[in-house]
């Protein structure tokens, strides 16, 4: 989200407590694990290594004394 500026209107959820935020977190893991059960091991693996690659390309751009 913040390396493309993207905001999926869809996550907005209210988080009011810590119980709210593991809530929100569980059903985020659960779509996915659902979603995925659609794709290959061999597409899940790919998807793997591209975003690892474009995760550590984008954490080189961070700055490590900045709050974000």
């Amino acid at each position: 989200m913040q390396r493309d500026n993207y905001n999926d209107t869809t996550l907005n959820s209210e988080i009011n407590s810590y119980s709210d935020l593991v809530n929100f977190i569980q059903k985020l893991n659960k779509d996915w694990i659902l979603a995925s059960r659609r794709l290959s091991p061999q597409i899940l693996i790919k998807l793997l290594e591209y975003s690892e690659n474009e995760l550590y390309e984008y954490f080189k751009t961070l700055n490590l004394d900045d709050n974000i």
